[in-house]
């Protein structure tokens, strides 16, 4: 390649890169609501920035089935957001003791997001970590009917059943 073909590229790439909208990272669940039909990678980061700053009223917002961002995903758009949420919340050290604490419909986003995971489940098994929480967190409530419900749902693979 020469040069000038090498700088008509670079010209190209430019001039797609400056009419690509951006995200406004300040507020990116805000900027999505004006965009409903933006790429679902704005939704991600609209995820990562309310679990970094607890903002579980921001969540309970994007993940709540009749409303956008959520009513607009398809079906493998919401499963691919399932799994970052739930790797993103597990990751974090802080997340999941003030979010099982609060009162603000945080449980209805877990529930939402166990509920429409990729059939193989969360890379790493972070969804059997997120399971495993929950567990142990209703245990320790004393809500034992709800602490075996998300026990119920953990995936273990055949090479793990403990009776074999």
């Amino acid at each position: 390649m020469n040069l000038n073909s090498l700088q008509c590229v670079i010209g190209v790439i430019g001039a797609l890169h400056a009419t690509t909208p951006q995200c406004n990272a300040t507020d990116p669940l805000s900027y999505l609501n004006s965009h409903p039909n933006e790429a679902p990678m704005s939704v991600t980061t609209a995820v990562t920035t309310a679990i970094a700053s607890s903002d579980y009223a921001r969540l309970v917002s994007i993940f709540t089935p009749s409303s956008p961002p959520w009513s607009t995903l398809g079906p493998g758009e919401q499963r691919s957001l399932c799994a970052h949420f739930i790797k993103m919340a597990v990751s974090s050290p802080t997340f999941f003791p003030a979010a099982l604490a609060s009162s603000t419909g945080i449980v209805s986003v877990i529930s939402t997001t166990l509920a429409h995971l990729p059939p193989a489940g969360v890379e790493g098994g972070a969804d059997n970590t997120l399971r495993q929480l929950l567990f142990d967190h209703y245990c320790e409530s004393g809500e034992y009917g709800t602490a075996a419900k998300y026990l119920a749902g953990l995936r273990i693979a055949h090479s793990e059943w403990w009776w074999r």
